[in-house]
């Protein structure tokens, strides 16, 4: 009788898929080959979930009659790519190029698909970024706010839609962020003003606390850090702005990184820590 050894070794599926190291330097557990697999957020693998059409009416995955359901959901309506999208109270609310392309509309998602939301005349094209926050002590004072580089910023309440218009600008913002109860908008050539503590339809400087500043480089992006400073993304560096209202963040306290190491437009995530390309 011949008695076959054999000796079993557990491997963790980890490292995600690696297409430029050599099978012999690949780590255990990394892959050379894999399809509809992601890496998950605690590590090892998970299957990519599925995608479906939405509108607001009822998922058509959880309808007896799948491809009847899936065929009365509508497309956000108009022409070319959506501009935006974001989830704000419970509904999505999307932005579009109407038919022609001359301008652009703002649609909430509902029971009976998408429904137009009532706003200014909104011109087209624009690329948008919003932020859900509450300036305000009532819960039910949350609000929306968004820009998108060819149009004002944004106030929207679930009904009103509101254009936020600082003085003397005549340029659009491209980026928004709210720190420290302040609404912050970011403008070309590295430009960016903040609103009022708690105000953020207050843009006066002498009479309302609001404030302005330039950081030398083309902003690309704000986010606040875990460390409370507001980080300015550019193109070439990374500035920090420490303080909590103009009181005590003056030009002194906008503190640069290393030149040259800044971030890709639209690519800053936070994931717990902030990612973003260079």
């Amino acid at each position: 009788m011949i008695r076959e050894n054999r000796r079993f070794q557990t491997i963790a599926f980890q490292g995600g898929l690696d297409l430029e190291s050599t099978p012999l330097k690949l780590g255990s557990g990394a892959l050379i080959l894999c399809q509809n697999y992601e890496v998950k957020a605690g590590g090892g693998y998970t299957r990519v979930g599925g995608y479906e059409r939405f509108d607001g009416q009822a998922s058509p995955s959880a309808a007896e009659d799948i491809e009847a359901a899936r065929a009365l959901i509508q497309t956000v309506p108009g022409s070319g790519k959506i501009l935006g999208a974001h989830w704000f109270a419970g509904s999505v609310y999307a932005f579009r190029n109407i038919a022609d392309g001359t301008a652009a509309k703002m649609y909430k998602s509902s029971a009976s698909g998408w429904e137009e939301v009532t706003t200014p005349v909104l011109q087209p094209d624009g690329k948008y970024e919003f932020i859900n926050h509450n300036f305000y002590g009532a819960t039910s004072l949350q609000r929306m706010y968004g820009v998108d580089g060819v149009n004002k910023a944004f106030m929207f309440d679930g009904t009103t839609f509101t254009q936020l218009i600082p003085p003397g600008t005549t340029t659009e913002p491209r980026h928004i962020a709210a720190h420290s109860n302040h609404l912050f908008l970011s403008y070309d050539q590295g430009q960016y003003l903040h609103s009022g503590i708690g105000e953020p339809t207050a843009w006066d400087v002498a009479t309302e606390g609001a404030g302005a500043g330039g950081t030398g480089d083309d902003i690309v992006g704000m986010r606040t850090t875990v460390g409370g400073a507001l980080a300015f993304f550019m193109r070439n560096k990374v500035s920090m702005l420490y303080g909590s209202s103009k009181a005590d963040w003056t030009s002194n306290d906008l503190r640069k990184q290393q030149d040259q190491a800044g971030a890709i437009e639209h690519s800053i995530q936070d994931l717990g820590d902030m990612f973003y390309l260079d």
